[in-house]
């Protein structure tokens, strides 16, 4: 059984995959901008990439706790514009519209939640150069600055929060088991989800690999890892050389939601990988990252690969994966031994 999460208005690993969209530009402003064009495009989940904000970069390499509340305040600035939208639209609701409806329910579940006001879910992530991201920071930086926002909240600074904090596992290690590396970031892990989980936030533990693709026993081994020491939500991008890699991904994403009791959020980047992007939820990945256009009309992925919303909506729809779809994604749960797990 799946522990499902709740995140502002959605529920992350429940009957259908949620569509999030990710933050790119330079400014709060400018985040501000995607992130309510995300909320009018239909998203079930806002990312704020903090790693891509200027202020952010230019204070990187400083205080930790300078870091931690440049983004805190940014991510209280998402909150609110989020909430102040909600409000709006619940103070003038369109016509037929369902005020309180969550993305990820099954059929029924409105009347539940009927009166609810809802927001999409905020993931606050900060990604590091040598996980695909643009901030320079080392192992030691990176924990110092997680762990310095956490505190910010467990002080209550009076800032709106995010519901979820974007957690780096250490994936050199992937491919050593038991090695020290390995061990002491499996330490840190533990050491910042504590932290995070104190502060009242869930833990989404990141894995990028950004050279190929891991074996099915070893993303196996590594999603059990990132569950077992303390995620809410584990994920992993991969890089694929060929069709196989892509392949090997979908089946290992399939094997790990019939044991993984926390939803699992995996994905093969790039053009090759695009049908990860849209069809993952039929193999039990909970959330996938889509393209909202910006007021410009331009289009800026945060990682290669994604699609717009609209299309993977469309998809989504046809496959079955959509709201109110009721079937669900759910993989069939079969005996450990399958032949096609490892």
């Amino acid at each position: 059984m799946v522990r499902v999460r709740r995140w502002g208005g959605v529920l992350v690993g429940g009957e259908v995959p949620l569509l999030a969209v990710s933050t790119t530009a330079p400014t709060l402003a400018g985040c501000l901008d995607q992130v309510l064009a995300a909320r009018r495009a239909g998203a079930d989940v806002v990312e704020l990439r903090g790693d891509l904000l200027q202020e952010v970069q230019e204070a990187g390499g400083g205080d930790p706790r300078l870091l931690a509340r440049l983004l805190a305040r940014a991510a209280d600035a998402v909150v609110r514009a989020l909430e102040d939208a909600d409000a709006g639209a619940a103070a003038s609701p369109v016509p037929g519209a369902v005020v309180g409806s969550v993305p990820g329910a099954a059929p029924g579940a409105a009347e539940e939640a009927e009166g609810r006001v809802t927001r999409p879910g905020v993931l606050v992530t900060l990604r590091t150069r040598s996980q695909g991201g643009g901030l320079d920071l080392d192992r030691s930086g990176y924990r110092a600055v997680l762990g310095a926002l956490a505190e910010g909240y467990l002080e209550g600074a009076g800032l709106r929060r995010p519901d979820a904090v974007d957690v780096e596992a250490y994936c050199a290690g992937l491919y050593v088991p038991g090695g020290r590396d390995l061990e002491e970031a499996r330490a840190d892990l533990r050491l910042l989800a504590g932290l995070v989980h104190r502060a009242g936030l869930d833990v989404v533990a990141s894995c990028h690999d950004l050279s190929g693709t891991p074996e099915e026993d070893e993303t196996m081994d590594l999603l059990i890892d990132m569950q077992d020491d303390g995620a809410d939500v584990v994920k992993l991008a991969a890089t694929p050389h060929d069709a196989v890699d892509v392949a090997r991904l979908l089946n290992a994403t399939a094997c790990a939601r019939e044991i993984l009791s926390v939803p699992l959020v995996t994905m093969s980047m790039g053009e090759q990988g695009a049908v990860t992007r849209v069809a993952g939820g039929v193999f039990g990945s909970a959330l996938t990252f889509v393209l909202v256009p910006g007021p410009d009309g331009s289009w800026t992925p945060s990682a290669p690969g994604q699609l717009p919303i609209e299309s993977v909506r469309a998809v989504h729809e046809v496959l079955g994966l959509h709201r109110g779809a009721g079937a669900g994604y759910e993989v069939a749960a079969g005996p450990r031994g399958h032949t096609m797990c490892p």
